[in-house]
């Protein structure tokens, strides 16, 4: 019984997965960084220029595991989590996952675009803006990252920067693959 209510009681304060994936194998390093979602919301819908001059949607990436990466040009964990972001595309992208990187530079596409020509993303990238950040819980700390399951609900944030041992234990526990 008093095992139980710790474990509730962490739960609450987000400090474990949540109740169903609590169980998952391989993931505890990456649960104290994973703020999983019990009851998960549908993500709003957006519509966002990307770096190609096209829009994206959440429709584009239906049915695929979404990872939004809130980030900025100016932010030093961001710019150090790029790669780990794009190491994780290569690998984990035949496995139906999807990385977004959603830059939060005000000055736009002026900004981001001659970064990107020094410090390339390999993976999505679109222009964001406050609403779209408050809508999927971001707000203005950087780098987040939303997590949204493939049948489109939110499951979980990631309030700082990954390694690739993280990232890949969560994306493994997430996708049921192995490590």
């Amino acid at each position: 019984m008093q095992t139980v209510c710790i474990v509730l009681i962490l739960h609450c304060l987000g400090m474990l997965l949540p109740l169903s994936h609590a169980a998952q194998p391989s993931a505890p390093a990456a649960t104290a960084k994973y703020q999983g979602t019990h009851n998960a919301k549908l993500a709003p819908a957006f519509r966002l220029p990307s770096r190609d001059g096209g829009l994206r949607t959440l429709d584009n990436y239906r049915g695929q595991l979404l990872l939004l990466n809130f980030w900025a040009t100016w932010c030093g964990p961001c710019r150090a989590e790029i790669a780990v972001l794009a190491r994780a595309q290569k690998r984990w992208g035949p496995h139906g996952v999807r990385i977004v990187g959603v830059a939060m530079d005000s000055q736009g596409w002026r900004t981001v675009t001659p970064f990107l020509q020094v410090q390339p993303a390999d993976y999505d990238v679109v222009l964001g803006n406050p609403r779209i950040a408050r809508a999927y819980g971001a707000g203005r700390v950087y780098p987040t990252t939303v997590v949204v399951d493939r049948q489109g609900r939110i499951v979980g944030h990631i309030r700082t920067a990954l390694d690739d041992d993280d990232l890949n234990r969560l994306l493994f526990s997430l996708t049921s693959l192995p490590e």
